[in-house]
């Protein structure tokens, strides 16, 4: 049986015989600048690094090998280089990162997601090399996954350590130049991060008192959604319907009741008597004052008027 011919690189390339100086620039304008705006910090000296970019098709794989320079992708990269596709790094070493408003340390052979949609920063021994395979994933491919959750489980479930032994795997294959396999074996990394997203996505008191506690905060917001609340926790729209539904809830359902009961409150308060039931109503994040009559009305079987 005839095998596949394995993928090429689309990038590929060594700093090694630049100048110091321009080395580190050709490595920025051939890696960093393509592969969405990873940046390596300015070393004090020379900047030997060799790189591989590989198209497997549904994911992009890189391999660096760097000085063990810190790297980062900032607010000005996400402007100059937008882009919404989950990283899943690997590093046979122990690295740091700091994304998503916590510090992890991370053990050797252990891969980690990050959302490329939010800043970030990686560190490395500076004593060493560093070896890095970066999966580059679509953002389709997994849905709108709650990263944070998810790390934290593959760092702490036998399903993070089959995730490592996947990936341990897919790097073998690449070092031993079988992309190819490689390139199946990326299919099953891909899906084992599907699953531990699916088990990360688990409804706790905790995380619904959060949800509510931000949707209040953007009550007013007539553009408020589920959706919008995901984005805002980096997590999928799944994860808030599932913390409603544990407690009997819907975030739509809910979220217009508590504009209700907003409303009901400042009807009845004198510090809002000089607004009008309209603006009221504008005020409590309804879209038009006779959706918010009719709802009101459902709610406290009186009109707003009868309130005040």
């Amino acid at each position: 049986m005839a095998m596949n011919a394995d993928p090429a690189p689309t990038v590929h390339g060594s700093t090694r015989a630049l100048p110091e100086g321009r080395d580190y620039d050709y490595f920025c304008d051939a890696v960093s600048d393509v592969y969405v705006g990873v940046r390596p910090e300015r070393p004090s000296g020379a900047f030997p690094a060799d790189f591989t970019l590989i198209d497997f098709g549904a994911t992009q794989l890189g391999f660096l090998s760097t000085p063990g320079t810190p790297a980062f992708r900032d607010r000005s990269a996400m402007r100059r280089l937008p882009d919404d596709a989950l990283f899943l790094n690997f590093s046979r070493a122990p690295w740091t990162l700091e994304h998503l408003g916590r510090s992890w340390d991370v053990p050797g052979g252990m891969p980690l997601l990050l959302d490329n949609d939010a800043p970030f920063r990686l560190a490395f021994d500076p004593r060493r090399r560093m070896h890095l395979y970066s999966l580059r994933i679509p953002r389709a491919a997994l849905g709108a996954v709650d990263t944070r959750s998810l790390d934290e489980r593959a760092l702490a479930s036998s399903a993070g350590a089959h995730l490592a032994a996947q990936f341990a795997l897919l790097a073998d294959m690449m070092e031993a130049g079988r992309t190819a396999a490689a390139s199946a074996m990326s299919v099953a990394v891909v899906e084992l991060v599907g699953a531990l997203s699916e088990s990360a996505d688990t409804p706790s008191a905790s995380k619904i008192a959060t949800f509510k506690a931000s949707a209040h905060e953007r009550i007013a917001d007539r553009l408020l959604t589920a959706s919008v609340l995901a984005r805002t926790f980096h997590c999928s729209v799944r994860t808030v319907q599932l913390a409603f539904a544990a407690h009997g809830e819907t975030f739509g359902g809910w979220l217009t009741s508590a504009r209700l009961e907003l409303a009901h409150d400042r009807l009845r308060s004198p510090e809002w008597a000089g607004r009008s039931v309209a603006q009221i109503s504008t005020a409590c994040g309804f879209t038009d004052v006779s959706t918010f009559y009719r709802a009101y009305r459902r709610r406290f079987g009186a009109s707003p008027g009868a309130a005040r």
